[in-house]
């Protein structure tokens, strides 16, 4: 078993996914050790940390994304779990313009 990062656009969509739900299982540990003192809190992890500051708003994602479809994978993972997000370079931008307005003017409304 030598483990690799993935080689895929959607392996690295899941991956991320993955490590947001992961932040949310590490909160409910530590917040279920706060309640019950007999239970074990998690080891420190300061990556779960980081990722819990992003979801909770303390922390923008700083996207680097140049492909109209990554961008859209981002947009979907903000949409899905509700983090601030900056896009950084964003190339292929207007082709998906449309998704970027409306995205845009939820934010103005």
């Amino acid at each position: 078993g030598e483990t690799r990062p993935p080689a895929t656009r959607m392996g690295v969509a899941a991956m991320a996914r993955q490590q947001f739900y992961d932040a949310m299982a590490y909160r409910e540990k530590q917040q279920r050790a706060e309640q019950d003192p007999d239970a074990e809190p998690p080891p420190r992890d300061l990556g779960m940390e980081a990722l819990l500051e992003v979801l909770d708003g303390k922390r923008v994602v700083h996207h680097h994304t140049h492909r109209g479809d990554d961008i859209m994978t981002v947009l979907r993972l903000q949409d899905e779990f509700g983090f601030r997000l900056v896009l950084q370079h964003a190339v292929e931008a207007y082709k998906v313009a449309d998704q970027l307005a409306r995205l845009v003017g939820c934010l103005i409304n």
